[in-house]
């Protein structure tokens, strides 16, 4: 089957289109993920905290 150059184009531009969204989760994805979750675990700690403090004023 004969593919015109049309439909050959259109697939070559959505191959470009979409590489950098690709290259971007190989190279960049885990990094993002792994400061992502050491901010989370630094939020979380800090909310424990203020509300370990809450709870042991209210028990005085």
């Amino acid at each position: 089957m004969k593919t015109s150059i049309k439909n050959y184009i259109i697939l070559m531009l959505i191959f470009f289109t979409l590489l950098p969204f690709v290259a971007l989760r190989i190279t960049a994805y885990p990094k993002i993920q792994s400061d992502l979750k050491t901010v989370i675990m630094d939020n979380l700690e800090i909310v424990g905290k203020k509300q370990a403090v809450l709870v042991s004023n209210w028990m005085r």
